[in-house]
């Protein structure tokens, strides 16, 4: 599979005269150039284009002559018009390196002062590596702007593809320094500027990062990128969410959500022992990577810092997977208990268990409309399975399990 200009493509298809061709971990950008009319010997090689490249196989970057180009966060490239060169310089106290070509192999040196670069020089700034090139002109980098945004770049990483968006954010898979696959996650961009937001999003990096557990998406870094976008680094689940499966296959068989079912509630009861309550248990926040199942999403958590997960005073979640009490803004573990059954319903049926969005009616939903979407679960279900859910999805939590692991028994 290739994406061209940013769209997944399996069959044949006419490019167009400019296009962004994303095949496997490579980047390409596609450019018709006209031959030029010049005999090679009258060409000025002064008027000729170089760019640098991020290593390995990363998009280039086109230098223009009029400007100050930056290389990662503390190195300029500038024209020297008197020589006919590309200048290297650091910013501040910076130690930067250049690698080059000798008869021997090649050879790494530091440097302060400015340095004349040499085509094929290696320059290294904040972790990455950058090879200088000469080439004839293609695009300027005004058009290769338009393909390249700063989003998703962060020093010593590469973007793959666009893996998906929510409501606050977007999530990229990109290649880390020692080229494994991790899964970035980006606020969109007319949240970057917005204070709240950003402090949320912080919040929710650091509270991730306070977990280890192996049913809990494992985050790696929170940070900002050179660009000031806040970014979270976790690990790549290459199967996707519980919602990009039932989107694919439909319904899943018991066995499958029973191990799904396991490995949740063994999550759930790990945040629940630290007297936090993860208000937001649905298919597309629950991951999965070969027989692993991870919930992950930790962006409206209660309890960690702010005291009892009692009472909230306010309501924040999904309102097809809230439980009632959560409508009135109270939660506590047995609300995720709640919310995992409704999950397990939509497993087991390949449909939301309540086809409205809407808060009011959920809210005000009676017993029976509450029951009614149960009526569609597989008639193969065993009843312990059953019994345990409707016991799950109970209006009282006093009247559910008294925990989300003997749920989980039951309902396995």
């Amino acid at each position: 599979m290739s994406r061209i200009n940013r769209q997944l493509i399996s069959g044949e298809l006419e490019l167009p005269e400019t296009s962004h061709l994303g095949l496997g971990s490579s980047q390409f950008i596609l450019h018709k150039k006209s031959r030029s009319k010049k005999p090679p010997a009258e060409r000025d090689e002064r008027t000729s284009d170089y760019c640098v490249q991020l290593l390995p196989g990363g998009y280039r970057e086109h230098l223009a002559k009029e400007d100050e180009n930056a290389v990662g966060l503390n190195m300029v490239l500038v024209w020297e018009p008197r020589w006919g060169v590309f200048v290297a310089r650091a910013k501040g106290q910076s130690r930067l390196t250049v690698s080059r070509k000798q008869e021997e192999g090649r050879a790494d040196f530091p440097f302060r002062k400015p340095v004349a670069l040499e085509v094929g020089d290696v320059l290294v700034a904040d972790f990455c590596r950058y090879e200088f090139l000469f080439a004839e002109p293609t695009l300027n980098s005004r058009d290769l702007r338009k393909f390249r945004s700063p989003r998703g770049l962060i020093p010593g990483y590469l973007r793959l593809e666009k893996l998906g968006q929510g409501n606050s954010s977007e999530v990229f898979l990109m290649l880390d320094p020692d080229g494994r696959k991790v899964a970035v996650k980006f606020l969109l961009p007319h949240l970057q500027h917005d204070v709240e937001a950003r402090a949320s999003f912080e919040r929710e990096g650091q509270t991730a990062l306070s977990f280890r557990h192996e049913c809990l998406l494992d985050v790696l870094q929170v940070g900002t990128n050179d660009a000031q976008e806040k970014f979270m680094i976790s690990e790549y689940m290459s199967e996707g969410s519980v919602r990009d499966t039932l989107a694919r296959d439909g319904s899943l068989p018991y066995p499958e959500v029973k191990d799904i079912c396991l490995d949740l509630a063994s999550g759930l009861a790990y945040l629940h022992k630290r007297k936090v309550v993860h208000r937001d248990v649905k298919p597309s926040n629950i991951f999965r990577h070969g027989e692993r199942t991870v919930l992950g999403d930790f962006g409206i958590v209660k309890g960690l810092d702010r005291g009892s997960a009692e009472s909230t005073g306010f309501t924040v979640g999904t309102p097809g997977y809230m439980a009632p009490e959560h409508f009135r803004g109270r939660t506590e573990p047995r609300s995720d208990q709640y919310a995992l059954g409704v999950v397990l319903v939509e497993c087991l049926t390949g449909r939301p268990m309540f086809e409205t969005d809407d808060p009011m009616a959920l809210a005000h939903m009676s017993d029976e409309e509450r029951a009614k979407p149960l009526e569609l679960l597989p008639g193969e279900l065993p009843e312990n399975a059953r019994s345990a859910i409707l016991r799950m999805l109970s209006y009282l939590p006093e009247e559910r399990y008294g925990d989300v692991l003997e749920a989980a028994g039951e309902f396995s």
